[in-house]
């Protein structure tokens, strides 16, 4: 009877992540980046190209406080995001859809990988880990997200990172300025 084989600890790893993003590839093979975009993704499109529109918007035409408040700060993000696109010879015009919802993708992806690694680092094995990424990468509303150029994919990502900050400084030592100095009790 011959041994089951041994998996090295990177494979381990990448099968539990990739267990954790099945139901990001579930919707992708579904279609779900072909879907018509909605009026308001045009208009973070829009907020992206024309700052004047945001500020006019918020009730403060000619202010320069408007284009750094909530949503669109946000647009100056895509802003960037999307130049860097436009260089690699990757268009508007070439799939509208992708382009404007490719970010949101991507800030999903990046939360469920954070959300592992803060797993893993409390001490939970790979397996258990992939399930607390896989909980979140199914939660309807963080996927429905994932699909929409606006902000709240974004948002998950910081909310996630602050909350990992905030466990990283409550272990500092006491009067310590650095949240990533290993308390030394």
């Amino acid at each position: 009877m011959a041994a089951a084989p041994v998996l090295s600890p990177r494979v381990r790893t990448a099968a539990a992540l990739i267990v954790a993003l099945l139901p990001l590839v579930y919707c992708l093979l579904r279609g779900s980046m072909e879907a018509s975009l909605w009026l308001d993704e045009v208009l973070y499109y829009n907020h992206e190209h024309r700052p004047e529109q945001r500020a006019i918007e918020m009730g403060r035409p000619g202010s320069f406080w408007p284009r750094l408040i909530g949503p669109y700060g946000y647009a100056d993000l895509q802003r960037a995001t999307h130049a860097v696109f436009d260089a690699l010879g990757f268009p508007i015009s070439k799939n509208p859809e992708l382009y404007l919802r490719l970010p949101s993708v991507v800030y999903y992806v990046l939360a469920v990988l954070l959300l592992y690694a803060i797993a893993r680092r409390s001490g939970s094995d790979r397996w258990w880990a992939g399930g607390i990424a896989l909980a979140f990468a199914s939660t309807p509303a963080f996927l429905f997200y994932a699909f929409e150029a606006r902000v709240y994919s974004l948002g998950g990502l910081a909310v996630i990172a602050f909350w990992l900050f905030c466990g990283r400084s409550s272990k500092a030592p006491a009067g310590s300025s650095s949240c990533w100095a290993p308390r030394s009790d």
